[in-house]
């Protein structure tokens, strides 16, 4: 079963009270909070305030977004048992953290074995307070393509240990759902983006990226035919997934509340 909700990276800029509002007009049924700026690892008193605002209305928190780094972090000044402190507070479940910063393809041995290190340190610290780690599934970290993906989890195989997904931007669906059947291992982060006018202009995908272009968003609505098809293939795990929806265009919450229930629309069609 997939179930609706909201990572609090996109709601960035309203507080802790205003997100949970939009979250329950929207009809979510969770809500991610992240670290930057809602519940910072080590604010018990913000960690206690979301965990009970969620509570009254009866919005599940089903991970914490931290930006925990692995390999990274540590050395930066970020302490994971700050982190895991954070995620008990809000009794999340999960944490989703990042595996390292750089592209595996771009790594060398000792970054990854680093990252490998650290995660299965951590995961041994989160696996004794009952919590999961998942791994963002993104570019400039280890787990930037499935095939990635999949080749650290080999490395750090652990019940504490899964991984996100969402779509490539500026990847043909068919690609996205490769990626996706390769990995259906825990939540889905949803949005529409892509290149706009560039690929007119004669960009690939890998130079737009390089030279930092920023994508450009679009109502879910626009995606109805692709989100169907990677939830109805989510949906054939018979387990349950949580569907964020994340960066709506412009940031704008009537955008939110749009996306929303097109989200759920999908879900109930899935």
């Amino acid at each position: 079963m997939i179930h609706p909700g909201l990572t609090t990276a996109t709601t960035r800029d309203l507080s802790v009270e205003q997100t949970l509002s939009i979250a329950c007009e929207c009809g979510l049924e969770g809500i991610e909070w992240e670290a930057q700026k809602h519940v910072p690892p080590g604010d018990f008193k913000a960690a206690d305030n979301a965990r009970s605002l969620c509570a009254a209305e009866k919005i599940i928190i089903p991970s914490y977004g931290s930006y925990y780094t692995a390999g990274v972090s540590e050395e930066a000044g970020m302490q994971f048992s700050a982190v895991l402190d954070a995620a008990r507070a809000l009794d999340a479940p999960a944490i989703r953290i990042w595996a390292g910063d750089q592209d595996y393809d771009k790594s060398d041995p000792t970054h990854i074995n680093d990252v490998v290190r650290d995660t299965l340190r951590i995961a041994d610290m989160a696996a004794g307070k009952g919590i999961i780690l998942i791994f963002e599934f993104h570019a400039h970290s280890l787990t930037n393509t499935a095939e990635f993906a999949m080749e650290f989890s080999r490395k750090v195989e652990h019940p504490a240990v899964t991984c996100s997904w969402q779509p490539i931007q500026a990847f043909s669906q068919e690609e996205c759902k490769r990626s996706l059947s390769k990995m259906l291992l825990s939540t889905l982060h949803v949005f529409h983006w892509d290149m706009g006018p560039y690929p007119d202009r004669g960009y690939t995908r890998e130079r737009f990226i390089e030279e930092g272009i920023s994508w450009f968003r679009h109502p879910l609505e626009q995606a109805v035919e692709r989100w169907r098809s990677y939830l109805e293939l989510a949906n054939t795990t018979r387990k349950d997934h949580w569907a964020f929806l994340e960066f709506t265009k412009d940031d704008s919450t009537d955008q939110l509340l749009e996306d929303a229930k097109t989200l759920k629309s999908l879900i109930g069609a899935a």
